[in-house]
């Protein structure tokens, strides 16, 4: 089994495991934040509303490669997960965006535990259509079914 996100913010943590069947040919970066400012207490919200001053300036994107080493970037509240990953240089294990971030293609998909999935926006129509055809990949419908629950396209995720 292995940890596709975990969101860690003081003591709380959210830990979600997945079997090996979900991978997919462009392998989907897992994803961690914590925010960077300690005073912050608030749960860190993933969306297209910012909500005033009390959020954090960065947050800590850990993205856990194929190897389950992890690479550490920051994300900058009001740019989209595809930014911050394409700044981490991922480029040896994740081959996303390539439509540029304009949700024509599913090679940006990222899986997410799902206490952060339920924080995020609601899914647009084409990007529901783009994770529908990436999902047949993922061979039975069991599978397809626990991707759906859990991917979303990076290029449609903003921090904030």
């Amino acid at each position: 089994q292995k940890t596709y996100l975990s969101a860690q913010m003081g003591t709380r943590a959210f830990l979600s495991r997945f079997p090996r069947a979900i991978r997919t040919p462009f392998p989907s970066p897992k994803l961690s934040y914590t925010p960077l400012d300690s005073t912050y207490r608030s749960p860190l919200v993933l969306g297209f509303r910012r909500g005033g001053s009390t959020m954090p300036k960065s947050v800590v994107l850990r993205i856990v490669t194929p190897e389950d080493s992890e690479i550490q970037v920051e994300a900058i509240p009001g740019e989209f997960l595809l930014q911050t990953i394409e700044r981490a240089d991922v480029s040896d294990f994740w081959q996303g965006g390539a439509c540029g971030g304009a949700c024509n293609c599913s090679t940006c998909r990222v899986l997410f535990d799902k206490d952060i999935f339920t924080l995020l926006h609601t899914q647009e129509d084409d990007e529901i259509d783009m994770l529908e055809s990436a999902a047949q990949q993922e061979g039975d419908a069991e599978s397809q079914n626990l991707f759906l629950d859990n991917a979303r396209l990076a290029c449609q995720v903003e921090v904030i």
